[in-house]
């Protein structure tokens, strides 16, 4: 049997499934309601009840004992939502001519008052009704009207709250398998990427040995173009490969000397530089927990950009500095180097946006942006400030896990 013949029946009752309450366990919340429902308007039964298209379902029963609900057909709340603007109340079942042969109202709860709230969606659908039900002839006081009312709004509180939680879990569960698939991803193009760039890197190294001495100026230059070109696509591999791991590598945390830290990444990019060797001051570091691999990330771009971004016959100088304050970390990396104009600061932490081309300076525009990602994860910031033609200072934040 239709509860409601009406156009919107399909919609509400649609409505009502999105909600998912229908035959789910009782929960306190809702029994707590009830409660303060019998208790506001002096009755010994008080309903949460839902009703689809076929049948009724008591999510919250209070007073009316154990067994399945009664047919629609008899429900007083499938009249209850036949108008969600207006309440439905019935005084004395027995002298109603709509209700007194009901065999609710003859036996088994013998119903005489009557009181119920529509459950309303913000679309207006009526999904069920709170209601407060007696054994004898009642009325309830505008206080007491007014009261219903409010618990029934808590009620779709309680269930929109619910519903988005719900969409929560399930957003959580499809987050974990997107994070699965692009470890997978990136584990797989590490292998079938980089390995065969590296082996067109070895097979020129071995053609340049074996016939350089034969090679014209136009030999010289195509061979330099290809060289390059391969060098690029390495860099721009591994580019990719820590941009999209960004936001996987802050898993494993461990114990971290900075300092240590810093000084190896600094003597590894500069080991092969020729003349003046750039200059770095490092403030006294602490020992923290956090992510070895996030943070060698973060400091191997911030430190190769400083190093690359320089004035021509300038000797490199870079500051490393820290400040605590509030349980965060702010980490200030500091150049002497070209500078950035002020309204690039921010596009500078955007993928693949690079302010010089690859004539002036090598890049694949992924650096800060994978290390955006990763400050991000880290529940830090990550922000600019430059001054052109003296320095940049690439500033972050993390979580203090002093140890």
């Amino acid at each position: 049997m239709k509860t409601l013949e009406n156009d919107n029946e399909i919609e509400r009752v649609k409505a009502l499934m999105e909600f998912d309450i229908m035959d789910t366990l009782p929960e306190k919340m809702f029994d707590d309601l009830t409660k303060i429902a019998s208790s506001i308007c002096n009755t010994p039964i008080s309903l949460i009840n839902f009703i689809d298209s076929e049948r009724q379902y008591f999510k919250s029963n209070l007073g009316l004992g154990e067994g399945e609900p009664a047919p629609l057909e008899h429900s007083f709340c499938a009249h209850a939502i036949a108008d969600p603007q207006s309440h439905f109340e019935v005084t004395d079942a027995r002298v109603n001519p709509q209700f007194a042969a009901n065999p609710l109202v003859t036996g088994h709860p013998n119903i005489v008052f009557y009181y119920g709230i529509p459950l309303v969606t913000s679309e207006g659908f009526a999904l069920g009704s709170l209601c407060v039900i007696d054994q004898k002839p009642g009325k309830l006081s505008a206080a007491q009207t007014e009261a219903l009312q409010s618990l029934s709004n808590q009620v779709m509180f309680l269930l929109d709250l619910r519903k988005k939680n719900k969409l929560l879990v399930s957003y959580q569960q499809k987050l974990q398998e997107y994070s699965s698939n692009m470890e997978a991803f990136s584990a797989m193009a590490s292998h079938d990427l980089k390995q065969p760039l590296g082996s067109v890197q070895a097979a020129l190294k071995i053609i340049k040995v074996k016939h350089e001495d034969l090679w014209d100026d136009t030999d010289q230059t195509f061979f330099k173009l290809i060289n390059n070109t391969t060098t690029r696509m390495n860099l721009l591999i591994h580019d990719l490969l820590d941009y999209a791991k960004g936001g996987f590598i802050t898993k494993e945390f461990e114990s971290i000397d900075v300092n240590l830290l810093i000084t190896s990444i600094f003597e590894e990019l500069t080991e092969n530089i020729d003349g003046h060797k750039p200059e770095i001051n490092i403030d006294t570091m602490p020992v923290i927990k956090s992510s070895r691999t996030a943070l060698i990330v973060l400091f191997k771009n911030i430190l190769s950009n400083a190093l690359k971004y320089q004035i021509k016959a300038t000797r490199t100088q870079l500051n490393i500095k820290l400040e605590e304050s509030n349980s965060i970390f702010t980490f200030s990396i500091e150049d002497n180097g070209i500078g950035i104009k002020p309204e690039y600061l921010k596009t500078i932490f955007e993928p693949f946006k690079r302010l010089h081309n690859q004539e002036e300076f090598d890049g694949s525009g992924l650096g800060l942006a994978s290390c955006k990602k990763i400050v991000e994860k880290l529940n830090g910031e990550i922000w600019a400030t430059s001054e052109l033609n003296k320095g940049t200072t690439i500033h972050f934040t993390i979580q203090q896990n002093k140890l």
